[in-house]
């Protein structure tokens, strides 16, 4: 049993998980390395995305502090989400309902058709709804998602793999490599109280909530991983945009 909640979505209705949740003191919560508690980035993306960097090796070579320098237009954020995302089909409108929304926060330094550009730690809370979606997580409990990872996401950025968010119902934690802090989310579903929720949610019987955990910083790794491969493109969409941009000034000047 301690391997097995390793490697799938806890949901409350399954007795027999929780039942050995609660009773196994010994229960390994230490992710290390491995990519996901529950959810995560599945190994046919992980093949995608390795495939995708092998077809574009003729690329150039970024640095770390290339990336950090790099700022995203929305084509360039579209490109990358997209790479991670192969399944899912993004439009550049999505990410003007991002912005209003507080998922999205550009706090590059630079302006690409009046808007301001994106740094790529700017996309980790986008990116992690979109994961969590593809896995069924209601839109609902993850409202207060993105205000959670935009306060930790230069430390989650530096860390790594291993930091790891979690939720159940409305509850959302997110524990940091290296911190002691207790997992709030997985403590709201080992007190979780099925006939009370049945009270307040009658609508909702005899469905219960599902408890989740993420491997943000495995996520992080992967905007990177996939920042520095596309690098050359990214760089060039931008250019691309300004010279369209320039050719229809010039192209109404000479009309």
């Amino acid at each position: 049993m301690r391997n097995s909640i390793n490697s799938c979505a806890i949901k409350t209705d399954n007795f027999s998980i929780m039942l050995a949740i609660k009773l196994n003191k010994e229960v390994d919560y230490d992710l290390g390395k491995s990519d996901t508690f529950g959810l995560g980035t599945s190994g046919s993306d992980k093949t995608k995305i390795a495939h995708n960097q092998e077809s574009n090796s003729a690329q150039i070579d970024a640095s770390d502090e290339d990336i950090e320098a790099l700022e995203l237009n929305a084509s360039g954020v579209r490109r990358i989400l997209q790479e991670i995302f192969p399944l899912r089909r993004l439009v550049l409108s999505q990410f003007t309902l991002y912005n209003q929304l507080g998922i999205t926060i550009p706090s590059g330094k630079t302006y690409s058709r009046g808007r301001r550009c994106y740094k790529v730690r700017d996309l980790l809370a986008v990116a992690l709804i979109l994961a969590l979606k593809e896995q069924g997580i209601p839109n609902k409990n993850l409202e207060n998602l993105p205000s959670l990872i935009h306060s930790e996401v230069d430390n989650i950025f530096s860390l790594g793999r291993g930091s790891i968010v979690s939720g159940f119902d409305n509850a959302l934690s997110l524990r940091l490599l290296g911190s002691q802090t207790n997992d709030g989310a997985l403590s709201e579903m080992l007190d979780f109280d099925k006939n009370k929720y049945h009270a307040v949610n009658p609508t909702l019987a005899p469905s219960y909530p599902i408890y989740w955990a993420y491997d943000v910083g495995y996520l992080s790794e992967d905007l990177i991983k996939v920042s520095k491969t596309l690098y050359s493109t990214l760089i060039n969409l931008d250019s691309k945009e300004s010279e369209t941009k320039q050719n229809t000034v010039n192209l109404k000047v000479v009309r």
